[in-house]
């Protein structure tokens, strides 16, 4: 039992290949644990936690990687006019947040950042690995290959060539068997010098594969675009635009240019939505059990690292580890503990609309009452009116219980006062707040109305028809509560009035109910 035990636990005493070793440690065993290394402002990982340095500073200090001690110097051979120098790198998996319909992918990345959004790292015992990290991009870039299939992919490195601004990446692969119950994602990650590198070109097995020019700092090529930040800034612009001619009086020009703009934004983003549609979206991944019979999706993807040992799983997917057994078991209890939602009763039939505008206003009050009851009532709204002359005012409404319990006031009447030297400029204007008896004492300032009374204002202007020359406005925030229900006139281009409801903002958020 003893000699057992021993043996064991030399499996795990090694000493990592490669090492750069003084005299004193050349001929030591250590436990191949990755620890940090010593050096400031280096984030690499040393092969033991017995080192004091990493791999590429021990190389750099001529030191080592153990003690620090310096070593002999050797030179290392001239490499050939046309070769590069390139490093194979292991220990990353792709991160399953990173899908793509692609059976095989090429990228070329110059950050860290962009680096992390595809690979991640996988820390396990044995040898050494050579990860990717913020030290690799100071002047390298990587260029990366990600096959996804039934099959492991392995890739090995051959050479790199540098002729003309073109690095031709040479490297060989080799796929196992398809396995039909699982799906696999194989990277090759390959840095480079990216000094006179303007392509490159991927070799495998002897045949070009792909082409790619190396992008801009920042700007990974291969990665598929994000259409998501562009559809909100556009959204926003659409937002910004609606409420600006609400508010602001326009000549007859600037009226066309600012519609003709805002119904360019509105064509746009119908592309970038129609190209972000589900259908163009790559399908949610598959798995499954070695029987073949397929996991639920809301799973997600089966435990990467199992154990050898081989039993019945439960749920009739076959046979395979304890790891995997107890993840479905967990899963299946988990369904278990989910109560049957019971189906909701049909709402009764809401008032006819008598037009698109008065349904919509229909529709938001609804999605108020809704609201007004998990809130208990207790809200604010702010009413704004400015002038594209300079000047304006603003009014607070402050509702507990469905009552007004406060109004607060501020105007602007131009620009600001000037204050001393130490003190930021002041507001030319006025500013007041009211409760209890005070609550109307001045004649400034919105009416102390409720959402509620708002409301049926701003039904009964939209279900009627607009007086002769007049527009008929609404508008909602991301909620779908009442922002504006208003009629302008169509004649005037400079501070129309208007008539019916403009409001700010509404402010619903749970901490606005009273304490106790």
């Amino acid at each position: 039992m003893k000699t057992t035990l021993i043996a064991a636990i030399a499996a795990y005493i090694v000493l990592p290949a490669n090492a750069a070793m003084c005299a004193k440690h050349k001929d030591a065993n250590f436990i191949t644990v990755i620890g940090k290394c010593s050096t400031a402002n280096c984030d690499g990982f040393t092969a033991s936690r017995a080192f004091k340095f990493c791999k590429r500073c021990s190389t750099k200090q001529n030191a080592c990687e153990a003690c620090g001690e310096l070593l002999a110097k050797v030179l290392a051979a001239v490499p050939a006019d046309n070769s590069a120098a390139i490093t194979q790198h292991d220990g990353h998996f792709v991160n399953n947040t990173f899908r793509t319909n692609d059976a095989s992918l090429f990228l070329l990345i110059t950050e860290m950042a962009d680096f992390e959004k595809v690979f991640g790292v996988a820390a396990v015992q044995g040898k050494p690995r050579k990860w990717v990290n913020t030290r690799t991009f100071e002047n390298s870039s990587v260029a990366a290959i990600i096959r996804r299939g039934n099959s492991i992919w392995t890739y090995k490195v051959q050479k790199g060539e540098l002729q003309n601004g073109t690095l031709a990446l040479h490297f060989s692969s080799e796929k196992t068997p398809p396995n039909p119950a699982t799906e696999f994602a194989s990277p090759m990650i390959v840095s480079f010098d990216r000094a006179d590198v303007q392509k490159v070109e991927f070799i495998e097995n002897g045949k070009s594969v792909n082409v790619i020019a190396i992008p801009q700092i920042g700007k990974p090529s291969g990665l598929p675009a994000d259409k998501s930040a562009e559809i909100e800034k556009t959204k926003k612009r659409i937002v910004e635009i609606e409420q600006l001619m609400i508010v602001a009086k326009f000549t007859p020009e600037g009226y066309a240019k600012i519609t003709a703009e805002l119904a360019g934004l509105k064509k746009q983003l119908a592309i970038l939505e129609a190209e972000e549609k589900p259908k163009d979206k790559p399908a949610p991944p598959v798995f499954k059990g070695p029987s073949g019979k397929a996991f639920p999706a809301h799973w997600g993807e089966p435990p990467r690292i199992q154990t050898r040992d081989l039993r019945p799983l439960p749920g009739g997917y076959g046979q395979g580890s304890g790891t995997l057994a107890k993840w479905i078991q967990m899963n299946l209890d988990k369904d278990a503990e989910i109560k049957p939602v019971e189906p909701k009763k049909p709402d009764a039939a809401p008032e006819a609309a008598v037009n698109d505008d008065h349904g919509k206003m229909l529709t938001s009050h609804k999605a108020w009452q809704q609201i007004k009851a998990k809130i208990d009532g207790n809200y604010s709204y702010k009413v704004a009116r400015y002038s594209r002359f300079g000047g304006g005012n603003s009014t607070e409404i402050i509702v507990r219980d469905n009552k007004v319990v406060e109004r607060r006031y501020q105007s602007a009447n131009g620009l600001p006062v000037p204050a001393k030297p130490a003190e930021d400029p002041k507001p030319n204007g006025e500013s007041w707040i009211e409760k209890d008896k005070d609550l109307g004492k001045h004649k400034e300032g919105a009416a102390l109305l409720t959402l509620d009374e708002l409301y049926q204002k701003a039904i009964q202007i939209a279900k009627q028809e607009p007086p002769a020359f007049h527009r008929l406005y609404t508008r909602f925030d991301g909620q779908g509560l009442l922002l504006a229900c208003l009629t302008m006139d169509t004649r005037i281009a400079d501070d129309v009035p208007h008539n019916g409801v403009s409001i700010a903002s509404i402010q619903t958020e749970p901490e606005l109910k009273p304490k106790p």
